[in-house]
């Protein structure tokens, strides 16, 4: 997992994501509304919510590379 305050160039960081994945490697880049997101769903007792936003992430990168 990446985790980052401010993403500056979000093209680049997309590009790497990619790549690592067309070596079968995985990167989540979260930021940070995904994260305090992911803590309010804990807090609130909805862990699945969690589960759901890391998963869509990675469909979406599935859907979005060439591998």
């Amino acid at each position: 997992m990446l985790v980052f305050r401010k993403l500056t160039d979000s093209e680049k960081a997309l590009e790497h994501v990619k790549a690592k994945w067309a070596k079968d490697e995985l990167i989540i880049m979260l930021g940070d509304a995904e994260i305090l997101a992911m803590h309010k769903a804990r807090y609130d007792g909805r862990p699945g919510d969690v589960d759901a936003l890391l998963w869509k992430k990675v469909r979406d990168l599935r859907l979005n590379s060439a591998k």
